[in-house]
């Protein structure tokens, strides 16, 4: 059994008021004081409890946490002198609360009885106070340690299910914008590592293990909450993974898990959000079995839109979109040897805006930007470089380099699927105004013949 050590133990305790206030019973249990100890250690536990009830109430609407409070108010009010409530807090906490299970309730109520055999004396010991030993109040600081002190309060099922409902609520109002902030402030903080494990967890079957309605309608929002988790503490969820990789592999892919012949978002069924997965956390693909490996590259080797961001599969990033280039050029030309260009457009430009953070993280601005300015260039009719420019291309004229724009202009004036169209002018303004603010027009397009 792992050594107790208390002065360690108290490091992880949850609340930095209930720390305080165990200091003066690990003094009086260093200096022997253990009637003392054991009479301030019950005080602790019901403040503690007390504190985590509040937390529930207040911060996270529970009602059942409220219900508690408000009875436990009303008994002192009605019996201001009796200790009565306090035995009422500890039996409500366990009948409607999931932050004491029989044996820990069990321990508190041991607990219980030994403060009042040291605070009061008893009829059968010649009325004098019970002297417990050094090693019955150690083993009281260490089964509350466990029962409560380093105890989430949002480790409870409930508040897990409220955890889930409320971010779920927030994304289908907001989105994305703000989620990050709104998690990490309200719930991430307060999480210790067992109750992020829990979470992360039960997140993790609802986003890639479990198939039913309420999981594909909240899918997308699931997905954004695990990665904002992820990201947060990502030790954590890696090691949960390592620690149980029988549960985290248990993928079983359905038809529709397979049905990836155009576009998804994130989040959309369980491969693909695995396939999303890897592209923000690649450093996570080798905790997957191969089974697993080779279903997400299949996926998303078969649809060019999910093959734009599985940039892992590939030697380097370079290599990844010439590979990307060279699977649109397969699109568009058929068995007969054909160029479809109505399939020109294949890529989606709400995809590529949202990865670009992503791919400027990776430091792969160099070939993106190079791999975007081709697609353009090459557009093989007039309404192919339109749709392209104002999906996708108009998203990097913030973040183009002065030499980016002379290659890109440069091949704009030799594509007359461009520079011939109707919108091309507007097209034009738009890049000049960009130029002109950001590099105070040292490119001059007038320079380009046909611009």
């Amino acid at each position: 059994m792992k050594e107790f050590v208390i002065e360690y133990e108290l490091n992880k305790v949850r609340s930095n008021n209930t720390k305080r206030y165990l200091e003066e019973v690990i003094n009086n249990y260093n200096v022997g004081s253990y009637r003392s100890a054991i009479v301030a250690l019950y005080s602790v536990v019901i403040y503690d409890v007390l504190e985590k009830i509040n937390i529930l109430s207040e911060i996270y609407e529970d009602q059942a946490s409220t219900d508690i409070k408000n009875r436990v108010e009303q008994s002192q009010k009605e019996n201001p002198n009796s200790p009565k409530w306090e035995k009422l807090l500890i039996e409500m906490v366990f009948e409607r609360t999931e932050l004491l299970n029989a044996v820990e309730k069990k321990k508190i109520d041991h607990l219980f009885d030994d403060r009042n055999y040291c605070a009061h004396p008893l009829y059968d010991n010649k009325f004098e106070l019970i002297n417990p030993n050094r090693e019955q109040v150690r083993a009281h600081i260490r089964n509350m340690m466990e029962c409560s002190f380093q105890k989430d309060a949002l480790l409870s099922k409930k508040i897990i299910n409220d955890f889930l409902s409320d971010t779920n609520d927030y994304y289908s109002k907001m989105g994305t914008q703000g989620l990050d902030k709104y998690i990490k402030n309200k719930y991430l903080i307060r999480f210790n590592d067992i109750t992020y494990r829990e979470v992360f967890k039960t997140l993790w079957k609802l986003v890639f293990i479990i198939e039913n309605d309420d999981c594909d309608k909240n899918r997308t929002s699931n997905f954004e909450t695990i990665s904002i988790m992820i990201a947060n503490r990502k030790n954590v969820c890696i090691n949960a993974i390592r620690d149980e990789p029988d549960y985290y592999n248990n993928l079983k892919p359905s038809n529709n898990d397979l049905d990836y012949d155009k576009y998804y978002d994130p989040g959309e069924n369980r491969i693909i959000s695995l396939v999303y997965l890897f592209f923000y956390f690649p450093e996570m693909i080798e905790l997957f079995n191969d089974a697993n490996i080779a279903t997400v590259g299949h996926v998303s080797d078969a649809n060019l839109n999910l093959k734009f961001i599985a940039f892992y599969n590939s030697e380097n990033i370079n290599e990844h979109f010439n590979i990307v280039s060279q699977q649109i050029d397969n699109i568009c030309h058929g068995d007969n040897g054909w160029f479809y260009v109505e399939k020109y457009t294949v890529l989606n430009g709400d995809l590529v805006e949202k990865t670009i953070s992503r791919f400027q993280e990776l430091d792969a601005c160099d070939a993106l930007n190079s791999f975007i300015i081709d697609y353009y260039t090459y557009s093989p009719t007039y309404d192919s470089a339109k749709h392209i420019f104002y999906s996708i291309v108009r998203h990097f004229l913030p973040i183009f380099t002065i030499e980016e724009y002379r290659i890109l202009l440069e091949k704009m004036n030799e594509n007359d699927q461009i520079f011939k169209s109707r919108d091309y002018r507007y097209i034009r303004d738009e890049i000049d105004h960009e130029l002109s603010i950001r590099f105070q027009n040292r490119i001059d397009i007038n320079s380009y013949a046909n611009l």
